[in-house]
């Protein structure tokens, strides 16, 4: 009797643990062809190239306020490919990976200049503070004939490159992921610094001065390997793009995204991707919290997002999650918005 009252204490104590946050859909924008979006004052900006300009939305909540557009070039406020999209204080940075240059607007989205910034593989723009910018990139490295690529994230100022964390692992042979590669899961907000491998779940956290980085804590968790079957390698084909096909991985790696905010932490995991869902670990002020399932994130069906560098589809500010969705019936894509309560 003694063993199963702990028990009963042990499974309420569990369901109480995952009932310590909750997620409401709020309201949904909702986009014939294929978006990505940016946080951008209090909202969002949602984005994507039509014939020769890009395509500019800015939302405040589900509410339309501006549209705008930007013309494909390599002029002077002229864009090639946007990568990322980060405001600090009174300016707008828009990272152009084609043309690797930083273009700086003003809040009403006027050209002020732009910064030409090293070579970066497949370069993401993933923040700024104090004014300094953090990427992450790829670079390239041989080792017994062998190539490899190195993800890097950290501090780009001109051509220094300061690496705050790296993971290597083998690169796509034939456009085909080799299933030993380990990815470089990374977030930066408010001057902390959240990075991990994609081998297994432990996020270092980081925190800037602006000029160099120390170490804050971990944020680490138990998490199995998830095994492929053939059903699982049938799904997982049906969600890679055309043109990347999974090589028989071992396993469905641990972690997939981590967005953040003040003391929040959400950390995307690939628990339920086999099921079709995103499972969002929780974390407030360094201590898990709960978890909340979601509809599978748009780029989450890639599993692999962090080989092709894609913008996440997924933020966090605030008590506002924000997510990219793909729905196949409707053939439609929705940024929905959430409220997350702890």
């Amino acid at each position: 009797m003694k063993r199963v009252m702990i028990l009963m204490l042990m499974v309420a104590m569990a369901a109480s643990l995952l009932a310590g946050v909750e997620i409401m859909e709020v309201g949904r924008l909702t986009f014939e062809t294929e978006v990505v979006f940016y946080p951008l004052e209090g909202g969002i900006v949602a984005t994507r190239p039509e014939g020769q300009v890009y395509k500019f939305w800015i939302y405040q909540g589900l509410q339309l306020q501006r549209e705008f557009e930007l013309r494909k070039g390599e002029g002077p406020g002229e864009v090639k490919i946007v990568k990322g999209i980060i405001e600090e204080g009174d300016k707008i940075y828009v990272w152009d990976g084609g043309l690797r240059r930083l273009n700086v607007f003003d809040r009403d989205w006027k050209f002020i200049r732009f910064t030409s910034m090293p070579k970066m593989g497949s370069a993401l723009f993933i923040g700024r503070f104090k004014g300094v910018n953090v990427f992450k990139w790829g670079e390239f490295d041989s080792k017994n004939g062998d190539r490899f690529i190195v993800d890097c994230a950290g501090i780009v100022d001109g051509d220094n490159r300061v690496a705050a964390a790296k993971t290597e692992g083998k690169w796509a042979v034939q456009n085909k992921l080799n299933n030993d590669r380990s990815f470089l899961v990374s977030e930066f907000s408010d001057g902390r610094f959240y990075t991990a491998s994609n081998t297994e779940y432990k996020i270092s956290v980081s925190t800037t001065d602006g000029s160099s980085l120390a170490p804050a804590g971990l944020l680490e968790k138990k998490s199995e390997k998830t095994s492929w079957s053939g059903a699982h390698q049938k799904l997982a084909i049906k969600l890679l793009p055309t043109t990347f096909k999974a090589l028989n991985p071992a396993y469905v790696p641990p972690l997939f995204e981590i967005v953040s905010s003040g003391d929040t932490v959400a950390v995307v995991t690939n628990e339920s991707v086999l099921r079709h869902k995103t499972a969002i670990d929780v974390w407030e002020k360094g201590a898990f919290v709960g978890k909340v399932e979601i509809p599978i994130i748009f780029t989450q069906r890639f599993l692999f997002p962090s080989a092709m560098h894609l913008p996440s589809g997924i933020y966090l500010r605030g008590d506002t999650l924000w997510t990219l969705h793909f729905d196949e019936d409707d053939d439609e894509y929705n940024i929905v918005q959430w409220k997350i309560k702890i």
